[in-house]
């Protein structure tokens, strides 16, 4: 807007977003009182996940473009609660996908095997276990591929997407979670 400082669009863009997490915060703790009060909690499994992130100043961009696939952007929330299978308040660092929700849930509740599914039953997971699901976490677009394994992260884009150069992004995110040291052509 005219007159806001280099900041003000952030702030307010911050602002609506977490207004938007407090109201999720609130229908989703309604709905597992309701699980509770009507007495399935102990036979529903529970997910919360999400898209993608935002940036709103962070790498000094105010929105994600196309193409732009960051650990800001790629790295999304996936909380489960399986009644006898997650033990409470673990957290757990392992690389999945969204597309290993579906075989996930089929296993968990006794489904035949999805035999064209990409995704990866993490069940292991869930149970507290620290196994290896995953080496890497794949995230790709029509303008950028993206893949993380161990501490890396490293991004390709199409060559004609900017001029004929071979642009690309790598990151050590365990010694640089910001993503400031590009060691693509390195």
């Amino acid at each position: 807007q005219p007159g806001d400082s280099t900041l003000d669009g952030p702030r307010r863009a911050w602002r609506g977003t977490l207004a938007c997490i407090s109201q999720i915060d609130d229908v989703f703790g309604r709905l597992l009182r309701f699980l509770d009060d009507m007495g399935l909690s102990d036979s529903t499994i529970v997910i919360y996940g999400s898209d993608h992130g935002c940036y709103h100043g962070i790498h000094g961009l105010l929105e994600k473009a196309p193409g732009i696939c960051s650990d800001a952007i790629c790295r999304i929330p996936l909380i489960w609660r399986v009644p006898g299978i997650s033990p409470g308040g673990t957290v757990c660092q392992a690389l999945v996908e969204s597309v290993d929700i579906a075989p996930t849930l089929a296993h968990l509740c006794a489904l035949p095997p999805m035999e064209s599914a990409d995704g990866l039953d993490i069940r292991q997971l869930l149970e507290g276990k620290e196994e290896e699901v995953r080496q890497v976490a794949v995230t790709e677009n029509a303008w950028s591929r993206s893949i993380r394994w161990d501490n890396w992260r490293m991004v390709h884009y199409p060559r004609g997407m900017y001029e004929d150069e071979d642009p690309g992004e790598l990151y050590a995110i365990g010694d640089d979670p910001n993503e400031t040291t590009n060691f693509y052509n390195d």
